[in-house]
């Protein structure tokens, strides 16, 4: 086409070029501006906006400290992080256990107990492999002092009680581990490039002392894979010697230096400082006016960790402390499959509308729901229902008339009763029994006998496009729908022949139209979702729960209603 279509994911490691370098070589050369787009950490306001946004859900905030810690709060790790995450949870749904997170009875995402640390255990590498090698090779390029650096770092503050680490302690333990020390010029330079790399973030708004931690912690997973049982147990020693002598400023240096001492197998001295720790905890709580449910918040962070590590927890604090657990609201199976489903990429803008249907019956749910909807938010639900119920009768019956035109009709009457179904889909629920019905038709009807057998008249209409000439329907239809089709007849290889068409739709910046009703972004058909879609392969867990593993004939499917429907 005559375009240069590139995306550059640039992670600046040890020695490299920055990416304004790079940007410049290129405008330099090709006469054209590169942007140059850094996305650094956020505030965890906007890790709730980029979550409910994304994915048309709430949750607590227990549960966005949890999550935002642990990714850093880099909006991208966090959304690969979360994710992964609903993907390892479909085998327990499919299960019928209790998953890696619930749900309250006010509808939000929470963990349950005991299922923290199994979260926060997960590795980069189950999370996002590319990421992984990336923090592995940044790793690597660094110098052997460097890596010592943060392999302390990454001891530190890897257990449930520690996020930052006072500088001073690092330092301290650098100074003991290297025969002479280091000179604090050649220190303060050692920190200023490891946070250049984006290695290492330092924090000077708390206190009189900043603090240091892992700009990812996905860093640590890497680092903790690569070091050795005597190095662990060397630089730990280390670190309790420092941590020890400020065990009077805060609960949780009582709790570091237990995790070390357990670690170290110094077991009557990791059970007094747990019991010290606890005791300091609610004496804090009471001078600072701790709400009841934070400190049993912060109760279940001891619980859990001595329960992991199969420790008696009366015996080691002296009594079971009262802990905070979120009430269960137990969802039925189609309702649970219903919050994470999408309309299959196949239908283009019918499914985009069908997809406000589908979101609209899940977000009724709240409707009977401990919290409940505001008056504003039920109208305007109901209105966004009946507007797309509207659209999807007009798409319907086009869609229906020219795959009756292509020798693959639907009958009249079956026509009828998906616009009834859609009727009935689209009428408010007057209790959670009801709901629970329209929830079940989409799950027992509307999928199995509408949607799938339109998709397999889809597939045969492609197939028989594709061999003709060009339809008459792309002569019309945007110029990126257009020469997408084009790559899909001309690239012998159906997989190589996707493929381009999505870059096609990439280097020419294609987007679905925005709906006038609200639909969360993970649901609509954007090019990174149809190359997720096309190209990704779902295990059987995912495939019961999803329902339909995509293909290339999807994509077919997907620029047929595309130039049929977006006019």
């Amino acid at each position: 086409v005559g375009r240069l279509f590139f995306l550059m994911a640039h992670v600046p490691l040890y020695n490299s070029r920055s990416a304004n370098e790079f940007a410049s070589d290129i405008k330099r050369t090709r006469s054209f501006d590169i942007p140059v787009l850094e996305i650094g950490p956020v505030e965890l306001e906007e890790i709730k906006r980029c979550f409910k946004f994304s994915f048309d859900c709430d949750a607590t905030d227990a549960w966005f400290q949890i999550y935002g810690q642990h990714s850093g709060y880099f909006i991208g790790y966090f959304y690969e992080r979360v994710k992964a995450l609903r993907t390892l949870t479909v085998g327990y749904l499919n299960r019928e256990e209790i998953g890696l997170v619930s749900m309250n009875p006010s509808l939000q995402v929470f963990i349950p107990p005991d299922m923290v640390s199994v979260q926060t255990g997960i590795n980069v590498m189950q999370i996002n492999p590319d990421a992984g090698m990336r923090f592995s090779q940044g790793f690597d390029d660094l110098p052997p002092l460097y890596q010592l650096f943060m392999k302390i770092l990454t001891i530190a503050a890897r257990h449930a009680f520690a996020y930052s680490i006072p500088i001073s302690i690092v330092k301290n333990v650098l100074n003991d581990l290297i025969v002479g020390g280091i000179r604090p010029l050649r220190f303060a330079v050692m920190i200023d490039e490891l946070t250049d790399v984006y290695m290492i973030r330092v924090d000077r708004s708390q206190g009189i002392e900043p603090a240091v931690f892992l700009m990812c912690p996905a860093i640590g997973d890497v680092i903790v894979d690569i070091c050795t049982p005597s190095q662990i147990a060397g630089i730990s020693e280390a670190l309790l010697q420092h941590f020890s002598a400020r065990l009077e400023s805060c609960y949780k240096m009582q709790l570091v230096c237990a995790t070390l001492n357990a670690y170290l197998g110094n077991h009557t001295e990791e059970k007094i400082l747990y019991r010290e720790g606890y005791e300091i905890m609610k004496q804090e709580a009471k001078h600072n006016d701790w709400s009841d449910e934070e400190l049993k918040i912060r109760a279940n962070a001891i619980v859990e960790h001595l329960g992991n590590e199969r420790r008696n927890v009366e015996e080691i604090l002296g009594e079971n402390p009262p802990t905070w657990h979120e009430d269960y609201c137990h969802l039925s199976f189609t309702l649970m499959f219903l919050r994470d489903y999408s309309i299959p990429i196949t239908f283009g803008p019918l499914g985009h509308t069908l997809n406000v249907i589908t979101r609209n019956v899940f977000r009724e749910t709240r409707e009977f729901s401990d919290r409940g909807c505001y008056e504003d938010e039920t109208y305007q639900r109901n209105q966004d229902s009946r507007t797309a119920r509207n659209r999807y009768s007009s798409e319907l019956r086009t869609l229906e008339s020219f795959l009756s035109h292509c020798g693959y009709p639907q009958t009249e009457k079956k026509t009828g009763e998906e616009l009834d179904l859609l009727e009935f889909l689209t009428k408010p629920a007057d209790s959670m029994e009801s709901l629970i019905v329209k929830v079940s038709k989409i799950y027992d009807v509307l999928i199995p006998e509408f949607l799938e057998p339109r998709m397999k008249r889809l597939y045969s209409v492609a197939e028989k496009l594709l061999e003709g000439p060009t339809p008459q329907l792309f002569a019309t239809a945007t110029l990126p729908i257009r020469l997408a089709w084009l790559a899909m007849r001309e690239a012998e290889n159906r997989s190589d022949a996707g493929q381009a068409a999505i870059v096609l739709l990439a280097a020419m910046n294609w987007a679905p139209d925005v709906l006038p009703e609200a639909l969360p972004l993970f649901h609509y058909q954007t090019v990174a979702r149809l190359r997720n879609a096309t190209m990704r392969r779902l295990n059987a867990d995912e495939l019961a729960i999803f329902r339909h593993q995509h293909s290339v004939c999807d994509l077919e499917g997907f620029l047929i209603c595309t130039a049929l429907l977006d006019r």
